[in-house]
């Protein structure tokens, strides 16, 4: 196991700092005071069997944790707090952040009080707005984001699936049994750059409540991007985007070119809000069985 407190060394090619940088197969625990370096716990290109698990991690200039470009890595049972003290620095600039991952599982962390957002999965390549080195362009695909809580952050969404990289996209991610509460946003799948995608995303049984925007958005944002096949079911969603008329569940296109096509909203119970379910420029979205209290 390792346990550290701040010292940072450089975090591979990144640019950034870390008071941990994982090496193959290692156990990742105790207290991580990142006060003074840019990353609490870095997981590098092709090192796996990581495990962070039990640890705290707090004062991070950017993340508590990134992983990028690999697979097999396990964040459990953490608490991620106060990281990024000064706000959000970049366009997604989240607490606990992949780029490029797959099979990564993020299970039931406390995620709360950090100044650019929660929980983000993001493809890896040039147009990631970390601006992270990387040998090409990689997709994030089969993650699990299950049964954190993830509350009171700030200039920045609660958990956020999105593309920013021609070629690569996000795909068959999951987003399972999360408390999403207090944030600028709720839970987000998006395609964020031009010709992008995000297909195969799950947002279920989710609660994602009093977020200053919507509870669940679906949106895709730049010219010939293409969102589809996103799956809301069984989530509850309530009193988000107070005190402007609200929206319990987004599903949108932000450009003329880009498509958002077969969204399925199912099953969800939607509460306090303005509008339950609000579709701009879609196709082919399905809704069923959603019940509005």
């Amino acid at each position: 196991m390792a346990s550290a407190q701040a010292g940072c060394t450089p975090a591979g090619s990144t640019g950034f700092t870390a008071v941990v940088v994982a090496h193959h197969g290692q156990t990742i625990s105790g207290t991580i005071n990142a006060s003074g370096c840019d990353l609490g716990v870095y997981v590098g290109p092709g090192i796996t069997g990581v495990t962070v698990a039990g640890a705290t991690i707090t004062g991070a200039t950017r993340h508590a944790i990134l992983v990028q470009n690999t697979a097999g890595v396990a964040i459990v049972h953490n608490t991620v707090k106060n990281n990024e003290p000064t706000g959000e620095t970049s366009e997604e600039s989240k607490a606990i952040q992949l780029e490029g991952t797959n099979g990564v599982t993020v299970s039931q962390n406390v995620v709360s009080n950090n100044g650019g957002g929660g929980i983000a999965v993001l493809d890896d390549g040039p147009s990631t707005p970390d601006g992270l080195a990387s040998a090409g362009v990689v997709p994030s695909r089969n993650n699990l984001i299950v049964q954190n809580n993830v509350t009171d952050n700030t200039n920045g969404c609660g958990i956020v699936v999105a593309a920013y990289s021609q070629g690569g996209g996000v795909i068959s991610n999951r987003v399972v049994g999360n408390t999403v509460e207090n944030n600028p946003a709720g839970i987000v799948v998006a395609t964020d750059r031009l010709n992008t995608i995000a297909t195969g995303n799950q947002v279920v049984n989710n609660t994602s409540v009093d977020n200053g925007f919507a509870g669940v958005i679906i949106h895709s944002n730049a010219p010939g991007d293409v969102v589809s096949a996103t799956a809301v079911t069984n989530n509850t969603v309530s009193h988000n985007g107070s005190p402007q008329p609200s929206i319990g569940i987004l599903v949108a296109t932000g450009a003329p070119t880009s498509k958002l096509t077969g969204t399925s909203i199912v099953a969800n119970r939607i509460c306090n809000e303005n509008v339950p379910i609000a579709t701009i420029g879609d196709t082919g979205t399905r809704q069923v069985a959603n019940k509005t209290c």
